[in-house]
């Protein structure tokens, strides 16, 4: 917005501009302006926990910054067992999900991509899939035995995970004929990556109450009881 002089007498002009200065600074403090990334427009990511020493200058570390654990349901059959009907079935579930490992986008894990992974299953505390795989896109054929009549569900999932990683090396500048402490330098940008843990297989029934965030709450809320 542009403001003429014309017509201002000089102690309109110095109220005008201590106004503008004044809502400028309100702009800066406040929290709408504040940089949600960790100040100054630069986000701040977690560093390495592993020393940046002299010794070690060169080496490379991968910190994964962020990992979401989402209970999978990748197949699924709902079966309705009468009297007269229980025993040993022979069923073929249907596809309902899938998940594949993929590192940065690729669904071809490297050697950096299975160290990426390893980071994964240290921070979220259990194992998960550290090679190129899938949860399968073809149906499940499995034998079950029903020895009381009810209406059931049988599945196959898994904990998907995916989330963020960075990529850092150890590094010291040279300027000025002056050496710097060794420091660990961010290489590239926020990568991603999707990868899942052990696959489960069972049944489920209407009058089961399995906890929530596993599966087997996934596959009861498939059963629509």
């Amino acid at each position: 917005m542009h403001l003429s002089r014309t017509g201002f007498s000089p102690a309109f002009q110095i109220g005008a501009v201590a106004l503008v200065a004044g809502v400028l600074l309100a702009a800066a403090g406040s929290p709408a302006s504040a940089d949600r990334g960790g100040g100054g427009g630069i986000p701040s990511y977690p560093k390495p926990t592993k020393a940046c020493s002299p010794a070690n200058v060169g080496e490379t570390a991968y910190v994964v910054n962020a990992a979401e654990v989402d209970p999978t349901l990748t197949h699924f059959l709902a079966v309705h067992i009468t009297t007269g009907t229980t025993g040993v079935h022979e069923e073929t579930l249907s596809t309902v999900n899938e998940v594949t490992t993929s590192v940065s986008a690729s669904v071809e894990i490297t050697a950096k991509g299975k160290l990426v992974l390893a980071e994964v299953e240290t921070k979220v505390g259990f194992s998960v899939q550290k090679t190129t795989s899938t949860t399968n896109s073809t149906s499940v054929t499995d034998t079950w035995n029903f020895s009381v009549p009810g209406y059931y569900g049988l599945y196959k999932g898994t904990r998907a995970v995916e989330g963020t990683w960075l990529e850092y090396r150890c590094e010291r500048i040279t300027q000025g004929g002056t050496t710097t402490y060794p420091f660990w330098k961010q290489i590239g940008n926020l990568e991603s990556y999707t990868t899942f843990s052990v696959m489960e297989v069972g049944t489920i029934g209407c009058l089961d109450a399995p906890p929530a965030g596993s599966v087997r709450f996934q596959a009861r809320l498939y059963l629509g009881c």
